[in-house]
């Protein structure tokens, strides 16, 4: 076994000096950092945090339904219609056919809820329904449901088409309709009133 004959004192020195080259330096605090990465084993991925907002309501997730459609039970020709576009533009986007479901109220989360009346309403899009014209829309996000009101019929149909063409990118123009191809169609946290003058 071999030993060093140097003494102590000419030991710390020649540490000193090496402390004093940069690149010493550096290639120590790799070694420390190589040494302590090793220690701690490989690196977990972080899970990604997202705002409640981000996705505030999903119609479909990573291909599947996550959503239905809801109207009144008596509901007339523009709820009717105004799910029509809903149901058949979310299948040419995504593939998905969502349900269609006549409910007395949307009672539970992922709900697209058209055209229902003010007591069914959460008090964000109560509030918006006296003031509408019956073309004018209301669109509200909450307790997972999205809600389109309006003060009339067609108005319903406009909220629903504004919703795809504004957040969605869809075209529905009948000369030359375009839905772009998705696998996940969610919405952020949402509170539009749009009441045109006549």
């Amino acid at each position: 076994m071999m030993t060093d004959r140097r003494s102590p004192g000419s030991r710390r020195r020649q540490r000193r000096n090496l402390l004093r080259e940069p690149a010493a330096v550096v290639a120590l605090a790799f070694g420390l950092w190589a040494a302590a990465a090793c220690a701690r084993g490989p690196a977990a991925a972080r899970p990604a945090v997202a705002s409640q907002c981000d996705r505030a309501f999903v119609f479909v997730d990573r291909g599947r339904p996550a959503a239905r459609i809801e109207i009144p039970g008596n509901a007339g020709e523009a709820e009717r219609r105004a799910a029509d576009i809903l149901q058949t533009s979310v299948f040419r986007m995504t593939g998905v056919d969502l349900p269609v479901l006549a409910v007395a109220a949307p009672d539970r989360p992922g709900a697209a809820a058209i055209g229902f009346p003010l007591d069914d309403l959460p008090p964000a899009a109560a509030a918006a329904l006296p003031s509408l014209r019956a073309d004018g829309f209301a669109l509200v996000t909450s307790a997972g449901n999205l809600y389109v009101v309006s003060g009339g019929g067609p108005g319903l149909v406009r909220g629903v088409v504004h919703v795809l063409e504004k957040y969605f990118g869809c075209r529905l123009d009948a000369a030359a309709p375009f839905f772009p191809r998705r696998d996940d169609l969610a919405l952020g946290c949402l509170f539009e009133v749009n009441n045109p003058e006549s």
